[in-house]
């Protein structure tokens, strides 16, 4: 279960970092609209920028009180999980899971302006302490925290639509002719300093919620080209007061590991009022604080509270 856990401590905080905008391509100017596939016209970059960032600018905060997960690593390991999320601009995050038929809590994920944090429940006959691992962003972007996997937090708002896109230079635009997709190409690097490619591929044709527009989001090995991980949403949602589309169903892809966290997401409320508390790091009863910056843990060990709205 330890890439299950990689993926639920970074793939969940990348998630809501990595923005589903999914279907009002009517926003995009008269000359700019998606083409026919006989017609090799495309869009500009700054026209699908703007596209996303309105959907974006729509969100300023999710609750999601039905939170269904399912996390599997290749065919053997399997564990079903639901609990609740919220989510807030610019990194205000937090998920709670509780572990198969409710039984006890499963894993706490967070996020707020200054750092981020994730504990996972121990599993049968683990040998590594389960801390409650902490970084701050200051320490993330000097390059000085000891991240275990390839992917950065700061690639999940724009996953629930709460990111914001551009300047449209950042990116360069392809087109597949085979599959009708358009791509949205951004030169970038890993937390471990390597070149890699965040690659945004939408639809070329309108697609209408709850079929996605915007179908993938995926992190590229610059030198080698393989895939380091994916985001794929296979349903979407409207807000019916705001117009905004988010992601209902969400694929996350971790290769290296044959690793896959499948999330279903129902009783979403958007720019509803969250508690302040929603995003502060709490302790856990019995669980030491470790720092991945300076990669150890904290002297004192700590007791539990909870979070958000009840």
């Amino acid at each position: 279960m330890r890439a299950i856990s990689a993926m639920l401590g970074f793939g969940l905080v990348v998630l809501v970092i990595t923005g589903c905008n999914s279907t009002r391509w009517g926003f995009l100017s008269h000359e700019d609209k998606l083409t026919k596939p006989d017609n090799s016209q495309l869009p500009t970059v700054a026209a699908l920028v703007d596209y996303m960032n309105d959907n974006a600018g729509r969100v300023k905060s999710i609750q999601v009180s039905a939170l269904e997960v399912t996390a599997a690593q290749g065919v053997a390991e399997r564990v079903n999980l639901h609990g609740k999320m919220v989510a807030e601009k610019p990194r205000g995050f937090r998920m709670s899971l509780d572990g198969p038929l409710g039984f006890s809590q499963w894993a706490d994920l967070g996020s707020n302006n200054d750092e981020f944090w994730f504990w996972i429940k121990p599993q049968p006959g683990q040998k590594v302490p389960s801390y409650q691992y902490y970084c701050s962003y200051k320490d993330l972007d000097k390059g000085v925290a000891f991240i275990p996997i390839p992917f950065q937090p700061d690639w999940i708002m724009e996953a629930m639509g709460l990111g914001l896109y551009g300047p449209a230079e950042r990116y360069q635009i392809e087109a597949d002719e085979k599959t009708q997709t358009i791509r949205l190409i951004e030169k970038s690097r890993s937390p471990q300093g390597s070149p890699v490619r965040k690659v945004i591929v939408m639809h070329r044709r309108e697609k209408k919620a709850p079929e996605p527009q915007i179908t993938h989001y995926l992190l590229i090995d610059d030198s080698t080209n393989q895939e380091i991980c994916s985001a794929h949403i296979t349903q979407t949602m409207v807000d019916k007061a705001t117009g905004a589309i988010l992601p209902r169903k969400l694929d996350l892809h971790w290769p290296q590991e044959n690793a896959t966290l499948s999330l279903v997401m129902d009783k979403t409320a958007v720019n509803v009022p969250i508690p302040p508390r929603a995003f502060v790091r709490t302790p856990l009863s019995g669980v030491q604080s470790y720092n991945l910056a300076s990669r150890q843990p904290d002297a004192a060990v700590q007791a539990i509270q909870g979070f958000g709205p009840k």
